[in-house]
């Protein structure tokens, strides 16, 4: 009984640990007013050095606050991944209502280590400033 309680309560914390613990990448987030005054965005996954991302696991991105700007969508997931960045990239709709601002972003992503013998899934936020053109 003791094993199997000491088995399952290891099997649980798993999860959270995966989530909350150490990250296993970072993004790199560019922000590029365009000619048509929307302003697109490259929210790019770099792993840390020994580990690459994952495709196979549900990845998402959620615009938690945005300055000004309107999306198609405030919540892109894997389909709406760029697996040759690997990230998201996605535009505004139309000019913002202000020069410039800030989004904040929180992204689920999956980086394994090169032999893919463990993954982890990382929730990586940020924020992206921004400016558009006048």
């Amino acid at each position: 009984m003791k094993k199997l309680l000491a088995a399952l309560m290891f099997t649980l914390s798993m999860p959270m640990a995966f989530a909350n613990g150490p990250k296993h990448a970072e993004v790199e987030a560019k922000a590029s007013p365009q000619a048509d005054g929307s302003v697109s965005f490259s929210l790019k996954v770099v792993p840390n050095k020994g580990m690459k991302t994952s495709l196979d696991a549900p990845w998402k991105l959620n615009v938690l606050k945005n300055d000004g700007l309107t999306f198609k969508s405030t919540e892109l997931k894997k389909a709406d991944l760029d697996g040759a960045l690997p990230g998201f990239s996605f535009s505004s709709v139309g000019k913002p209502s202000a020069a410039s601002g800030k989004l904040d972003y929180k992204m689920t992503a999956f980086i394994c280590t090169e032999d893919k013998t463990q993954c982890y899934r990382d929730v990586l936020e940020g924020t992206v400033e921004w400016k558009a053109t006048l």
